[in-house]
């Protein structure tokens, strides 16, 4: 054996990082929520050792859980504050590879009869945040959301 003089001293990961998060809620269907979640130390995401949630059925599970009716009332409304568009969203997705670049949001209207697709992206949710302390709200609300549905405990 070799000894290292300087041998390598892991960090605690005693977080985690949302990195991804898709919400895709059709008319008349039950939506779907996915997200993933990897342990962070503040610094580093570490590969393994991920979360995922995964919740199908999710308009029918708000008539019956009041978090995630709260969420995705909350949500909505959020996206129609400012997108100006008062249709219901069909696909949200929040994306953060990694901690150190934006995380960004982006939002799909479906063309439904005579009403045109549309779009809204967010380039930086911390930026906004940082300005817009209603849109803070929201999304803080929502991330806590989506750790308590994989089992975590917010802090």
């Amino acid at each position: 054996m070799i000894v290292n003089p300087t041998p390598i001293t892991a960090a605690t990961f005693n977080g985690f990082w949302i990195t991804n998060v898709q919400f895709i809620l059709g008319t008349g269907k039950p939506g779907i929520l996915q997200a993933d979640l990897l342990p962070y130390d503040g610094q580093h995401l570490l590969a393994t050792g991920g979360k995922r949630v995964s919740e199908v059925k999710l308009v029918q599970k708000a008539t019956t859980d009041a978090p995630i009716a709260a969420m995705l009332t909350a949500l909505n409304a959020e996206i129609t504050r400012l997108s100006g568009n008062a249709d219901a969203f069909n696909i949200l997705t929040v994306s953060a590879p990694d901690p150190a670049k934006p995380v960004s949001i982006a939002v799909l209207w479906q063309a439904i009869g005579d009403k045109k697709s549309a779009s809204y992206v967010i380039k930086d949710a911390y930026a906004l945040a940082a300005t817009d302390p209603q849109f803070a709200g929201v999304f803080s609300s929502t991330m806590a959301a989506i750790a308590g549905l994989a089992g975590l405990i917010v802090a």
